[in-house]
């Protein structure tokens, strides 16, 4: 069974012949991923020889998706290089953190898994809630994420854990020059505005996003 052409509709098609940044907010089934397939086949026939494109996305699934379409479409190659295929996470940690390190520690910054995931349960009978219902910076609770596990009653305790286990765990992580992935973000950041991490920024296109 042949698979019927892809005919864009007038807003896709505006995506892909569209010259520069853009922000593109679409729901579940719109095309996304096929907009950005044929996104990338214009600019990878329009583009100098070997100029990359970052291809970025906030989950895994969508960038194996992806991953997938442009290989099936003959648009990238194994190795993917010069292109990225991948989170906007290791995006952060592969170009602007391994190379550069994390500010005040000399060793080469490791990888370590998120911490997000921690369970933070400041006494025996609270409920338990994930150490990413609370803001990275503040530790005050996410309003969302706190109804999405369904907690009623006093958020206090919980937030003043929360913070005790991140001010402790980054102290942890800058004696051991460690970094987690969603960390990745912040140290990026921190370092923008200075030092030669900030020429490699100011030389970087805008990417795709998704």
């Amino acid at each position: 069974m042949t698979a019927k052409p892809f005919e864009p509709t007038e807003e896709q098609q505006r995506v892909i012949e569209h010259t520069g940044s853009a922000f593109i907010a679409a729901c579940p089934g719109a095309g996304k991923t096929r907009v950005m397939v044929e996104r990338a086949r214009r600019l990878l026939s329009d583009g100098p020889t070997g100029r990359g494109i970052a291809f970025l996305s906030f989950t895994i699934a969508a960038v194996f998706e992806l991953e997938d379409r442009l290989r099936r479409e003959g648009l990238v190659e194994t190795p993917v290089f010069p292109h990225f295929i991948g989170t906007f996470d290791a995006f952060l940690w592969q170009f602007l953190v391994a190379p550069f390190g994390v500010e005040g520690c000399a060793a080469k910054p490791r990888l370590i898994p998120d911490k997000d995931d921690r369970t933070i349960q400041p006494f025996a009978a609270a409920q338990a809630l994930p150490l990413g219902c609370f803001d990275r910076v503040t530790g005050d609770a996410i309003p969302a994420m706190i109804q999405r596990h369904g907690f009623r009653g006093r958020i206090n305790a919980h937030e003043t854990a929360a913070r005790n286990t991140r001010a402790l765990s980054g102290a942890r992580r800058t004696r051991l020059r460690r970094c987690a992935f969603g960390g990745a973000g912040s140290v990026a950041r921190s370092g923008m505005r200075r030092g030669p991490r900030a020429g490699v920024c100011g030389a970087l296109p805008r990417a795709d996003r998704r």
